[in-house]
């Protein structure tokens, strides 16, 4: 499944279409990457076929993002939370597994990072700034085994002060 997600909506709330699809169709999408959040804390309600959905503040957050801007009446999107049965446990394994396909065969992959704060802007210059070969450097350094480790959170976060 993919979803048709209508742009700029004369209504505020977030209108969605649910459609069949395989990767034999080589249909156009795009897929997000976001974090589901909170699943029990303020829900939020979108309606996908008509029918009423209930869906993570995160989510909402970026439909309501990605539905401005652009061309043509729908965005079309794969967005695991909505495209996969949740209830079907058969489904959402065989989903899982071929997730890697699902985005490697995207037209694009969007990051939903969730909303802006005072620092988002600065941040982002500072990432769009670096050269690949600076990018490559500073992954090998976030993928030494230090940081696998759940206790530096705690550690460096308590910190009064912090050398690396």
């Amino acid at each position: 499944r993919l979803v048709m997600l209508e742009r700029e909506s004369q209504t505020p709330e977030i209108r969605c279409h649910l459609i069949p699809a395989s990767s034999q169709d080589h249909t156009k999408y795009e897929a997000l990457s976001y974090t589901w959040g909170d699943s029990l804390g303020d829900p939020q309600i979108i309606l996908i076929n008509g029918k009423r959905f209930s869906v993570t503040k995160n989510l909402h957050s970026a439909l309501q993002r990605l539905r401005n801007g652009g061309s043509g009446k729908y965005r079309c999107l794969w967005i695991d939370s909505l495209c996969i049965d949740q209830s079907n446990g058969k489904e959402r394994s065989h989903q899982v597994a071929i997730m890697g396909q699902i985005y490697q065969n995207s037209q694009r992959v969007l990051v939903w990072l969730g909303e802006h704060n005072s620092n988002s802007e600065k941040a982002i210059e500072f990432i769009t700034n670096y050269e690949a070969s600076e990018w490559h450097a500073v992954d090998h350094l976030f993928r030494r085994d230090y940081w696998v480790r759940t206790w530096i959170i705690q550690e460096i976060q308590l910190a009064k002060n912090v050398l690396v």
